[in-house]
């Protein structure tokens, strides 16, 4: 496992730019989506959603998660980083080797975890918290109210508005 510098931390997200379309199938709700997220350190982050695509890239039929969807032996998260990348659901981790180049070849290995009903699992482990076994695996604190920051207007650097995630206490 490699030893991450300090310099590569991500730090709190100080600017997110997203941008929404909702002209595929017409509904209230958008149907694509581009996220820009730029960090306190400089570092920059991207996500691009799409649930009007037709693909084998799904979280559903990646995860094998529900049994209504066929699943596929591909991925639908990629994570890269300077370092290393992880592919999910596979659980491939590729860490930099040699100079870290293009021309070093990454480590590629697979993490096996096992072979669980995720949503039984997901089930277990909230029912473990309402009962005050164990704490949540992920805290909503410092999560912002999506109804309440739902179409909040901000200006970007360039002077251009766009939709803020960031709750309005949160951003300077």
């Amino acid at each position: 496992m490699p030893t991450w510098p300090a310099s590569s931390t991500m730090g709190q997200i100080a600017a997110v730019t997203a941008r929404e379309f909702n002209g595929v199938r017409g509904n209230a709700v958008e149907d694509t989506t581009v996220i820009l997220l730029e960090f306190a350190s400089g570092l920059l982050a991207t996500a691009s959603v799409c649930d009007a695509t037709v693909s084998s890239w799904s979280r559903e039929m990646t995860s094998g998660a529900n049994p209504a969807f066929p699943q596929t032996d591909r991925d639908c998260y990629l994570i890269g980083g300077t370092h290393g990348s992880l592919a999910l659901p596979s659980l491939r981790p590729r860490t930099a080797t040699g100079d870290g180049s293009w021309y070093s070849p990454p480590d590629i290995r697979r993490i096996d975890v096992g072979s669980q009903d995720p949503l039984a699992r997901t089930v277990t482990q909230f029912a473990r918290v309402i009962r005050g076994a164990e704490p949540p695996l992920v805290s909503g604190r410092g999560a912002g109210n999506p109804a309440r920051d739902r179409g909040r207007q901000v200006v970007s650097r360039d002077r251009r508005p766009h939709r803020s995630l960031i709750p309005q206490e949160r951003r300077s």
